[in-house]
């Protein structure tokens, strides 16, 4: 990830547990390093890939 954002690609988290929220930390030094790197945050990009599950509801 360091190496990505030091060069300016983009990258894609992949969060197959736990809740979304605890990435933000590692979303935010992503974000720090390409700034640092000199790179233009317009051209900024993070990916999420997330399971998720959803329950249907059918009443009989």
């Amino acid at each position: 990830m360091v190496r990505a954002a030091t060069l300016g690609l983009p990258v894609t988290f992949a969060i197959i547990g736990g809740s979304p929220v605890q990435f933000k930390p590692l979303f935010e030094y992503n974000k720090s390093i390409y700034q640092q790197s000199g790179h233009d945050m317009a051209q900024f990009e993070v990916g999420v890939h997330v399971h998720a599950f959803s329950e249907l509801i059918v009443k009989k």
